[in-house]
């Protein structure tokens, strides 16, 4: 039998998914272990002012970090595509899903900043965010949101965002 993709890898504790969400029920049993010290950027933001209440009362964030980290082979739930990483919740959006530029932006900076000062981790700053897809601005970036992801691939982060959120093809 071909070996499986679980059996050829299973994910590295240096790589550091920072989830840009709702936050991260960081008790779930198939995280346990894996979620770090990460922050809430929700009502202002600076290098010495970040919140720390990084629950997920939505749920969206958690289940983004089960799908990317979620420990295999516990008889719980499902497998996640690099169970051996870290998560770092980073949480931008509030209790109902719905939040600003300016605290997504905050974030990236914040991810950016782990990344910079913890440069033996590969950081993946993950953004599975909606946007209003009927918004005549839909695909347009703010220049300062643009400018932000811009600087944290150019840290060296590698930048993984939803292009999309209402189940069209369009995106």
């Amino acid at each position: 039998m071909p070996p499986t993709a679980l059996d050829t890898e299973t994910g590295d504790p240096d790589v550091v998914i920072a989830v840009l969400d709702t936050g991260v029920e960081a008790t779930h049993k198939d995280l346990s272990g894996k979620v770090l010290t990460g922050c809430s950027t929700l009502g202002g933001f600076s290098e010495t002012n970040c919140g720390t209440n990084t629950n997920d009362i939505d749920g969206h964030g958690s289940g983004v970090s089960g799908t990317a980290a979620a420990q295999a082979n516990n008889g719980l739930g499902v497998a996640g595509v690099c169970w051996g990483c870290q998560i770092l919740p980073v949480k931008v959006l509030g209790d109902t899903g719905s939040g600003s530029d300016a605290d997504v932006i905050q974030g990236i900076f914040f991810a950016r900043n782990y990344a910079i000062n913890n440069p033996t981790k590969k950081v993946i700053i993950n953004m599975s965010l909606g946007r209003n897809c009927q918004s005549p601005t839909f695909n347009l970036l703010s220049q300062a949101m643009q400018d932000a992801i811009n600087l944290a691939w150019n840290s060296g982060s590698v930048i993984v965002a939803a292009a999309g959120n209402d189940g069209s093809s369009e995106s």
